[in-house]
């Protein structure tokens, strides 16, 4: 629990700095939403594991630097289960939340975000039969429970409407039936890209 208390800390000090130089140099300050959305791709470990998770997130970004959406994300790889002796027993994680950041431009073409997310993660083990054509693959328990993941990231400007992301970040989850939280909990390395209006 003490993660989750941290991440928290660090998103509401990062939402007490000042608002963007635009809306003190050319007050008022108007709030009209833009947008944007795009593809992330995430090395974590999982589960003993090095682990790619693909994903996407989108968001409704405000002038003042705020943003709030929701985000997604699963293993793109398949790796057995190892806690029993099930022949061919194999995972997959994911997880699905929602999204609240905070955008900072020092200069003209970087950006720094923080974000935090928090939902639901999806555990899943299922049996792969490769004598069975017809369903090879028969899913056999599904378990949910909390996750928070917190990230910094750094953002460049490709264009005008497309922002390159590479950030860092933590992922707490709550142990559920399958796993502990030291198999899902773990750092990652994110690559992602913002489409979108700015």
């Amino acid at each position: 629990m003490k993660q989750i208390y941290l991440l928290i800390l660090i998103l509401f000090a990062t939402l007490s700095f000042a608002d963007n130089k635009t809306c003190e140099l050319e007050p008022p300050c108007h709030t009209s939403p833009h947008g944007f959305g795009g593809p992330v791709i995430k090395m974590t470990e999982i589960y003993r594991h090095t682990n790619f998770m693909l994903g996407a997130k989108g968001a409704f970004l405000y002038d003042n630097g705020y943003y709030i959406g929701a985000a997604g994300y699963s293993i793109a790889n398949n790796n057995d289960y190892l806690n029993n002796t099930i022949a061919n027993e194999k995972y997959n994680f994911s997880y699905v939340g929602l999204m609240l950041g905070r955008l900072f431009t020092p200069s003209k073409n970087f950006h720094i975000n923080t974000q935090l997310l928090v939902g639901t993660a999806m555990t899943f083990l299922y049996r792969q039969d490769l004598e069975e054509k017809e369903h090879p693959i028969k899913l056999s328990e599904v378990d949910f429970g909390f996750v928070s993941e917190g990230e910094v990231g750094l953002l460049y400007d490709v264009n005008r409407f497309v922002k390159l992301e590479l950030s860092s970040g933590f992922r707490y989850v709550h142990p559920s039936q399958y796993f502990t939280s030291r198999d899902l909990n773990s750092y990652s390395v994110n690559l992602g890209f913002w489409f979108g209006k700015f």
